[in-house]
């Protein structure tokens, strides 16, 4: 190549090296502080299934106030305080995400969240900054992940100020870089029908194409996180790896499952038949005979309690309202063990998320007593299991239990109450499908178990009323034959949430999910056809 050439192409390259390093310079380092309440704002109610939203007016209609400190490291901005920030709102708390700067404007991700509920709402912040002046902030929030409310919220806030800090915020950056490096390899979703030539992406896409309920979805295969468009009422959400989804009921096996599964792992597997009495006192208090129920039977929803078996009754009920309304350990325990004693445990599944709630509360206690009376399940579990397996855990969050003083302080509710982004779900998927509960040479899961949940090896299994699924173990199963049009019989495992959440973990290590609120259904399922084409389920 001639010399000239090579000097020009260099002076290009530094010249673009220089621009990007100003474009990029250290802006933003300091606290972004404004209200909402009394600030210009248009709220535009699309859904209020239950008819309170509106009503109670006008605390849903403004954010809580935003007082938060962030820093920048080259066009990120960075919030040092993360995972679910409670706010004196009385109905709204917080998530933050990390945005971008380019030039002086600045976008920053973050999600209003129902309080002592898992409803997610997507929205964006922008402003200008220069010379330590914040001016022109504008937000809007046109998504949500909620079944019974939905609305469009938009404002400016005139009094949003930017107050520089020497706060030496070297430790968020360095957590984010980690983080950052830990993400998992991802691609768009579209880009699978080029590694996989033979797949029909208008099977694949189906039931999401033209779907105004689809949040986003995703599939993984071989170490590869194919990622869904990320759907608002004005267009694609410009954060979408980031974007946060609720769990819901997947945290039954995200947490519930993996819980016991861990345990079993650190203590043996008898842990399954130790009697939940023994752990949580509120069981032996109780006059409706709780004395014989194990940890195991309160994972399956096979406690013998219930009003109605009927599939789903006893969710949807008046009698349960109160669960999902009132915060405190006494007013949920008193709903969770009011269901009478209808036949010998370990046979009958019903459907009952306070089952959930109260196997956390035993599995809790059943730590404390091997470690001590201060020992949190869900921060053990931080450490032993979710940040092993690289979920960014300075981030991770459940809804606790209130007090009459301090709200989300107190035991996770185990049920529901967790919140996912693409990577997170999708590396918690892996965990228990593709790396066969270990993290390299380490086993985090009871490998027996875990292959008892997935429907890999026999099992008790549980009827549930509901399109010929089976449950075990906090996970709910699909069997598929020759009746089906394969050569073999094979079991499809899956986490389900309420909305419309689906995490399916088919036999062959794929990966398949999407976040939904328009009610649960299940034409997902014609997909296994085009997973199958990746690579078969029957070995020939």
């Amino acid at each position: 190549m001639p010399i000239l050439k090579i000097s020009l192409l260099l002076l290009v390259a530094c010249a673009a090296s220089t621009l990007y390093a100003f474009e990029n310079e250290t802006l933003v380092n300091g606290r972004i502080k404004f209200s909402a309440a009394n600030s210009p704002r248009h709220h535009q109610g699309l859904l209020d299934e239950y008819s309170v939203y509106y009503k109670k007016a006008p605390k849903w209609m403004y954010l809580p106030d935003f007082d938060f400190v962030f820093t920048q490291y080259q066009d990120n901005i960075i919030p040092q305080t993360k995972g679910l920030i409670t706010t004196a709102h009385p109905g709204w708390d917080y998530f933050l995400g990390a945005g971008k700067i380019k030039g002086n404007s600045v976008k920053l991700p973050f999600a209003l969240i129902e309080k002592g509920a898992n409803c997610t709402h997507n929205g964006v912040i922008n402003f200008n900054l220069e010379d330590d002046k914040l001016t022109n902030l504008r937000y809007s929030i046109n998504q949500e992940t909620c079944l019974y409310h939905k609305f469009n919220l938009s404002g400016i806030a005139a009094d949003a100020k930017y107050i520089p800090s020497d706060l030496d915020l070297t430790p968020t950056v360095e957590s984010f870089k980690r983080q950052q490096a830990k993400r998992l390899n991802t691609q768009s979703f579209e880009t699978i029908s080029v590694d996989y030539p033979s797949l029909n992406m208008a099977n694949l896409t189906r039931h999401i194409v033209n779907n105004p309920n689809i949040t986003s979805y995703g599939i993984y295969v071989d170490g590869v996180s194919y990622i869904g468009k990320c759907k608002t009422r004005s267009g694609e959400y410009q954060f979408c790896e980031n974007m946060l989804f609720p769990s819901y009921s997947t945290s039954k096996s995200a947490y519930g499952a993996l819980a016991l599964l861990h345990l079993a792992q650190e203590y043996g597997e008898s842990i399954l038949e130790e009697k939940a009495t023994y752990y949580v006192l509120e069981m032996s208090e109780s006059a409706n005979f709780w004395d014989d129920i194990t940890l195991e039977h309160l994972l399956d929803m096979t406690t013998g309690h219930y009003f109605d078996k009927t599939s789903g009754k006893d969710e949807d009920g008046d009698h349960i309202l109160d669960f999902f309304l009132k915060y405190s350990r006494a007013d949920k325990m008193q709903v969770a063990l009011n269901f009478p004693f209808q036949t010998d445990p370990g046979n009958t599944f019903v459907y009952q998320t306070s089952n959930t709630y109260v196997l956390s509360h035993a599995l809790e206690s059943f730590l404390q007593k091997q470690q001590g009376p201060d020992i949190d399940l869900f921060n053990y579990l931080k450490k032993t299991v979710y940040g092993p397996i690289g979920i960014d855990v300075d981030s991770f969050s459940f809804l606790r239990n209130w007090t009459a003083k301090q709200q989300n302080i107190g035991t996770a509710w185990g049920g529901y109450g967790m919140w996912w982004t693409h990577d997170s779900i999708v590396k918690l998927a892996k965990l228990f499908l593709e790396q066969n509960g270990k993290q390299g040479d380490v086993r985090l899961l009871h490998e027996g178990l875990l292959k008892k949940s997935l429907g890999l090896i026999p099992d008790k299994r549980f009827p549930t009323g509901k399109s010929n699924y089976l449950y075990n173990n906090g996970f709910w199963q699909k069997d598929f034959s020759k009746r089906d049009g394969f050569n073999c019989d094979f079991t499809v495992a899956f986490m389900s949430g309420y909305g419309g959440i689906v995490v399916a973990l088919f036999p062959n290590n794929v990966i398949y999910y999407h976040f939904s609120d328009g009610g649960i259904k299940r034409d997902w399922w014609s997909i296994v056809y085009e997973v199958d084409k990746i690579q078969p389920f029957c070995k020939v």
